[in-house]
Protein backbone atom coordinates (compact mmCIF):
# COMPACT_ATOMS: atom_id res chain seq x y z
CA UNK A 1 0.00 0.00 0.00
CA UNK A 2 1.20 3.79 -0.73
CA UNK A 3 2.70 5.34 2.36
CA UNK A 4 1.08 8.50 1.48
CA UNK A 5 -2.56 6.91 1.10
CA UNK A 6 -2.32 4.81 4.78
CA UNK A 7 -2.34 7.82 7.05
CA UNK A 8 -5.35 8.80 5.06
CA UNK A 9 -6.76 5.71 5.51
CA UNK A 10 -6.32 5.66 9.10
CA UNK A 11 -7.87 9.04 9.65
CA UNK A 12 -11.23 7.69 7.81
CA UNK A 13 -10.71 4.58 9.98
CA UNK A 14 -10.92 6.88 13.07
CA UNK A 15 -13.40 9.14 12.05
CA UNK A 16 -16.17 6.51 10.89
CA UNK A 17 -15.34 4.44 13.99
CA UNK A 18 -16.11 7.56 16.11
CA UNK A 19 -19.29 8.38 14.80
CA UNK A 20 -20.30 4.51 14.44
CA UNK A 21 -20.00 4.01 18.27
CA UNK A 22 -21.27 7.50 18.81
CA UNK A 23 -24.33 6.39 17.18
CA UNK A 24 -24.67 7.66 13.78
CA UNK A 25 -28.46 7.74 13.32
CA UNK A 26 -27.73 10.62 17.17
CA UNK A 27 -25.07 12.31 15.38
CA UNK A 28 -27.31 12.92 12.21
CA UNK A 29 -30.15 14.03 13.82
CA UNK A 30 -28.02 16.66 16.24
CA UNK A 31 -26.72 18.16 13.11
CA UNK A 32 -30.31 18.59 11.74
CA UNK A 33 -31.05 20.61 14.93
CA UNK A 34 -28.04 23.12 14.63
CA UNK A 35 -29.12 26.66 15.61
CA UNK A 36 -28.16 28.11 11.60
CA UNK A 37 -27.43 31.75 13.87
CA UNK A 38 -24.70 30.44 15.92
CA UNK A 39 -23.27 28.21 12.51
CA UNK A 40 -23.17 31.44 10.92
CA UNK A 41 -21.42 33.36 13.87
CA UNK A 42 -18.86 30.59 13.70
CA UNK A 43 -18.58 31.19 9.98
CA UNK A 44 -17.69 34.69 10.68
CA UNK A 45 -15.10 33.62 13.36
CA UNK A 46 -13.17 31.41 11.21
CA UNK A 47 -12.77 34.19 8.66
CA UNK A 48 -11.98 36.52 11.40
CA UNK A 49 -9.39 34.08 12.31
CA UNK A 50 -7.78 33.72 9.13
CA UNK A 51 -7.62 37.66 9.37
CA UNK A 52 -5.65 37.51 12.33
CA UNK A 53 -3.55 34.58 11.58
CA UNK A 54 -2.89 36.10 8.14
CA UNK A 55 -1.71 39.24 9.96
CA UNK A 56 0.69 37.53 12.38
CA UNK A 57 2.16 36.23 9.22
CA UNK A 58 2.25 39.72 7.90
CA UNK A 59 3.47 41.21 10.27
CA UNK A 60 6.45 38.91 10.62
CA UNK A 61 7.51 39.16 7.26
CA UNK A 62 7.41 43.07 7.34
CA UNK A 63 10.73 42.68 8.74
CA UNK A 64 12.28 42.42 5.42
CA UNK A 65 9.34 43.93 2.71
CA UNK A 66 5.80 45.11 2.59
CA UNK A 67 3.36 43.04 1.39
CA UNK A 68 -0.37 43.99 0.98
CA UNK A 69 -2.36 42.22 3.13
CA UNK A 70 -4.87 40.93 0.60
CA UNK A 71 -1.82 38.93 -0.93
CA UNK A 72 -0.98 37.79 2.37
CA UNK A 73 -4.46 36.10 2.58
CA UNK A 74 -4.62 35.06 -0.46
CA UNK A 75 -1.43 32.65 0.03
CA UNK A 76 -2.33 32.09 3.84
CA UNK A 77 -5.50 30.00 3.29
CA UNK A 78 -4.24 27.73 0.31
CA UNK A 79 -1.27 27.36 2.00
CA UNK A 80 -2.61 25.79 5.26
CA UNK A 81 -4.98 23.71 3.49
CA UNK A 82 -1.60 22.16 1.69
CA UNK A 83 -0.24 22.06 5.24
CA UNK A 84 -3.17 19.85 6.75
CA UNK A 85 -2.17 17.62 3.32
CA UNK A 86 0.48 16.19 5.32
CA UNK A 87 1.20 14.65 8.73
CA UNK A 88 1.79 16.73 11.68
CA UNK A 89 1.37 20.03 8.92
CA UNK A 90 5.09 19.08 8.24
CA UNK A 91 3.97 21.21 5.01
CA UNK A 92 4.06 24.55 6.75
CA UNK A 93 6.90 26.04 5.12
CA UNK A 94 4.87 26.01 1.56
CA UNK A 95 3.63 28.51 2.18
CA UNK A 96 6.47 30.47 1.79
CA UNK A 97 7.02 28.86 -1.35
CA UNK A 98 3.26 30.30 -2.58
CA UNK A 99 4.35 33.81 -1.21
CA UNK A 100 7.30 33.80 -3.58
CA UNK A 101 5.57 33.22 -6.80
CA UNK A 102 3.25 36.75 -5.50
CA UNK A 103 5.93 38.74 -3.77
CA UNK A 104 9.55 39.58 -3.82
CA UNK A 105 10.32 37.57 -0.40
CA UNK A 106 12.22 34.44 -1.31
CA UNK A 107 11.66 31.64 0.26
CA UNK A 108 15.11 31.66 2.43
CA UNK A 109 13.55 34.97 4.32
CA UNK A 110 10.57 33.84 4.65
CA UNK A 111 11.00 30.05 5.99
CA UNK A 112 12.10 31.13 9.51
CA UNK A 113 8.59 33.05 9.84
CA UNK A 114 6.77 29.61 9.49
CA UNK A 115 9.06 28.43 12.51
CA UNK A 116 8.41 31.62 14.60
CA UNK A 117 4.98 31.21 14.32
CA UNK A 118 4.91 27.17 15.34
CA UNK A 119 7.45 28.01 18.33
CA UNK A 120 4.61 30.83 20.05
CA UNK A 121 1.75 28.62 18.78
CA UNK A 122 2.94 25.28 20.84
CA UNK A 123 4.23 27.71 23.70
CA UNK A 124 0.86 29.19 24.05
CA UNK A 125 -1.13 26.05 23.72
CA UNK A 126 1.04 24.54 26.82
CA UNK A 127 0.38 27.37 28.88
CA UNK A 128 -3.14 27.28 28.33
CA UNK A 129 -3.02 23.49 28.91
CA UNK A 130 -1.40 23.82 32.22
CA UNK A 131 -3.36 26.64 32.86
CA UNK A 132 -6.59 24.57 32.31
CA UNK A 133 -5.61 21.32 33.61
CA UNK A 134 -5.37 22.77 36.78
CA UNK A 135 -8.84 24.16 36.55
CA UNK A 136 -10.79 22.03 34.60
CA UNK A 137 -8.97 18.76 33.88
CA UNK A 138 -9.31 16.26 36.66
CA UNK A 139 -7.28 13.19 34.70
CA UNK A 140 -4.30 12.08 35.88
CA UNK A 141 -2.77 10.28 32.53
CA UNK A 142 -3.61 13.96 30.87
CA UNK A 143 -0.50 15.33 32.94
CA UNK A 144 1.73 12.50 31.75
CA UNK A 145 0.70 12.86 28.10
CA UNK A 146 1.45 16.62 28.00
CA UNK A 147 4.29 16.47 29.89
CA UNK A 148 5.04 13.94 26.86
CA UNK A 149 3.89 16.17 24.47
CA UNK A 150 5.89 19.01 25.78
CA UNK A 151 9.10 16.71 25.37
CA UNK A 152 8.51 15.96 22.10
CA UNK A 153 7.74 19.51 20.68
CA UNK A 154 11.07 21.19 22.38
CA UNK A 155 12.82 18.32 20.54
CA UNK A 156 11.31 19.01 17.80
CA UNK A 157 11.97 22.82 17.86
CA UNK A 158 15.56 22.29 19.19
CA UNK A 159 16.42 20.13 16.09
CA UNK A 160 14.84 22.85 13.56
CA UNK A 161 16.43 25.29 15.23
CA UNK A 162 19.76 23.48 14.72
CA UNK A 163 19.09 22.79 11.27
CA UNK A 164 18.51 26.12 9.47
CA UNK A 165 21.71 27.13 11.20
CA UNK A 166 23.47 25.41 9.16
CA UNK A 167 23.41 25.67 5.17
CA UNK A 168 24.19 22.13 4.95
CA UNK A 169 21.77 20.51 6.82
CA UNK A 170 18.88 23.22 5.49
CA UNK A 171 19.59 22.04 2.05
CA UNK A 172 18.98 18.48 2.88
CA UNK A 173 15.54 18.96 4.41
CA UNK A 174 14.86 21.21 1.84
CA UNK A 175 15.37 18.82 -0.78
CA UNK A 176 13.12 16.35 1.11
CA UNK A 177 10.45 19.04 1.39
CA UNK A 178 10.99 19.11 -2.87
CA UNK A 179 10.47 15.23 -2.96
CA UNK A 180 7.24 16.00 -0.61
CA UNK A 181 5.91 18.12 -2.88
CA UNK A 182 6.57 17.40 -5.90
CA UNK A 183 3.58 16.79 -7.57
CA UNK A 184 3.35 20.71 -7.63
CA UNK A 185 4.59 21.65 -10.74
CA UNK A 186 5.73 25.18 -9.34
CA UNK A 187 7.68 23.80 -6.59
CA UNK A 188 9.59 21.14 -9.20
CA UNK A 189 10.77 24.18 -11.18
CA UNK A 190 12.35 25.60 -7.80
CA UNK A 191 13.93 22.38 -6.53
CA UNK A 192 17.16 23.61 -8.33
CA UNK A 193 17.20 26.70 -6.16
CA UNK A 194 18.36 24.84 -2.88
CA UNK A 195 21.14 25.54 -2.50
CA UNK A 196 20.55 29.53 -3.37
CA UNK A 197 17.84 29.10 -0.35
CA UNK A 198 20.01 27.44 2.35
CA UNK A 199 22.37 30.51 1.84
CA UNK A 200 20.48 32.88 3.88
CA UNK A 201 18.00 30.94 5.79
CA UNK A 202 20.41 31.10 9.34
CA UNK A 203 20.66 34.86 8.52
CA UNK A 204 17.08 35.84 8.40
CA UNK A 205 15.94 33.57 11.66
CA UNK A 206 18.00 36.11 13.53
CA UNK A 207 15.72 39.43 12.24
CA UNK A 208 13.18 37.86 14.99
CA UNK A 209 15.31 37.54 17.96
CA UNK A 210 14.20 41.25 19.12
CA UNK A 211 11.88 41.17 22.26
CA UNK A 212 9.33 43.29 20.74
CA UNK A 213 8.58 41.30 18.21
CA UNK A 214 7.80 38.23 19.80
CA UNK A 215 5.64 39.97 22.60
CA UNK A 216 3.55 41.43 19.30
CA UNK A 217 3.34 37.78 17.86
CA UNK A 218 2.48 36.37 21.13
CA UNK A 219 -0.42 38.31 21.16
CA UNK A 220 -1.64 37.56 17.75
CA UNK A 221 -1.08 34.16 18.68
CA UNK A 222 -3.35 34.69 21.71
CA UNK A 223 -5.94 36.23 20.01
CA UNK A 224 -6.02 33.57 17.58
CA UNK A 225 -6.50 30.37 19.75
CA UNK A 226 -9.02 32.61 22.22
CA UNK A 227 -11.34 32.46 18.05
CA UNK A 228 -10.61 29.03 17.80
CA UNK A 229 -11.73 28.06 21.52
CA UNK A 230 -15.10 30.28 21.03
CA UNK A 231 -15.61 28.85 17.46
CA UNK A 232 -15.58 25.78 19.18
CA UNK A 233 -17.80 26.99 22.00
CA UNK A 234 -20.25 28.44 19.64
CA UNK A 235 -20.35 24.38 17.74
CA UNK A 236 -21.52 23.32 21.33
CA UNK A 237 -24.36 26.42 21.90
CA UNK A 238 -26.03 25.45 17.98
CA UNK A 239 -26.97 22.10 19.01
CA UNK A 240 -27.93 23.31 22.41
CA UNK A 241 -25.16 21.83 24.58
CA UNK A 242 -23.92 24.06 27.44
CA UNK A 243 -20.21 24.26 28.15
CA UNK A 244 -17.98 26.93 28.72
CA UNK A 245 -15.90 29.48 27.09
CA UNK A 246 -12.79 28.29 29.05
CA UNK A 247 -13.30 24.57 28.80
CA UNK A 248 -13.42 24.93 24.73
CA UNK A 249 -10.19 26.97 24.96
CA UNK A 250 -8.15 24.78 27.16
CA UNK A 251 -9.42 21.18 25.44
CA UNK A 252 -8.79 22.60 22.02
CA UNK A 253 -5.42 23.46 23.18
CA UNK A 254 -4.62 20.28 24.77
CA UNK A 255 -6.06 18.35 21.80
CA UNK A 256 -4.09 20.25 19.25
CA UNK A 257 -0.84 19.17 21.21
CA UNK A 258 -1.33 15.87 21.85
CA UNK A 259 -3.26 14.64 17.84
CA UNK A 260 -0.33 16.55 15.83
CA UNK A 261 1.84 13.67 17.31
CA UNK A 262 -0.01 11.05 16.17
CA UNK A 263 1.38 12.34 12.60
CA UNK A 264 -2.23 12.29 10.86
CA UNK A 265 -2.80 14.76 7.79
CA UNK A 266 -4.45 17.40 9.83
CA UNK A 267 -4.81 15.43 13.16
CA UNK A 268 -7.78 13.77 11.39
CA UNK A 269 -9.53 11.52 13.59
CA UNK A 270 -7.50 11.82 16.13
CA UNK A 271 -8.14 15.62 16.96
CA UNK A 272 -12.35 14.46 17.35
CA UNK A 273 -11.61 11.02 19.50
CA UNK A 274 -9.54 13.47 21.66
CA UNK A 275 -12.14 16.14 21.94
CA UNK A 276 -14.92 13.65 22.30
CA UNK A 277 -13.15 11.50 24.99
CA UNK A 278 -12.13 14.81 26.80
CA UNK A 279 -15.61 16.55 26.82
CA UNK A 280 -17.50 13.29 27.79
CA UNK A 281 -14.87 12.97 31.27
CA UNK A 282 -15.96 17.04 32.23
CA UNK A 283 -19.49 17.31 31.55
CA UNK A 284 -22.61 15.37 31.56
CA UNK A 285 -23.10 14.75 27.62
CA UNK A 286 -23.59 11.93 25.74
CA UNK A 287 -20.77 10.50 23.53
CA UNK A 288 -23.40 11.26 20.15
CA UNK A 289 -23.84 15.01 21.43
CA UNK A 290 -19.81 15.59 21.72
CA UNK A 291 -18.88 13.93 18.31
CA UNK A 292 -21.54 15.88 16.89
CA UNK A 293 -20.71 19.61 18.04
CA UNK A 294 -16.82 18.62 17.40
CA UNK A 295 -17.34 17.44 13.94
CA UNK A 296 -19.34 20.88 13.62
CA UNK A 297 -16.42 23.12 14.54
CA UNK A 298 -14.07 21.22 12.79
CA UNK A 299 -16.06 22.20 9.56
CA UNK A 300 -16.30 25.48 10.77
CA UNK A 301 -12.38 25.77 11.06
CA UNK A 302 -10.49 22.50 9.24
CA UNK A 303 -12.65 22.37 6.54
CA UNK A 304 -13.69 25.69 5.69
CA UNK A 305 -9.35 25.91 5.15
CA UNK A 306 -10.30 23.16 2.74
CA UNK A 307 -13.28 24.41 0.79
CA UNK A 308 -11.86 28.18 0.39
CA UNK A 309 -7.94 27.07 0.20
CA UNK A 310 -8.86 24.78 -2.95
CA UNK A 311 -11.11 27.51 -4.43
CA UNK A 312 -8.10 30.03 -3.96
CA UNK A 313 -4.70 27.78 -5.00
CA UNK A 314 -5.46 27.43 -8.53
CA UNK A 315 -5.46 31.75 -8.62
CA UNK A 316 -2.07 31.86 -7.20
CA UNK A 317 0.41 33.31 -9.97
Amino acid sequence: MNAKILPILVSIALLVGLIYYSGASKVISLFLRANPVYVVLGLLLWFVGAIIRSARWRYLLSKFDHIPFSKVLHVFIPGLFLSNLTPAKVGEPIRCFLLQRVSKIGVSKSLPSILIEKMLDVITMILISLIGILLLVKISVIYLWLGLAILIYGLVFSVAIYILLSKKRTEKILSLFFSLFSFLPFVRQLKTKVKGFSKTVGKSLKVYRSERTIITTKIYTIFIWIIEGVILFLAFKSLGLEVTILSTIVILAITALLSVLTLLPGSLGSAEIISALLFTSIFPLSLAEVTAAVLLARFLSFWMYALVGSILLPTLK
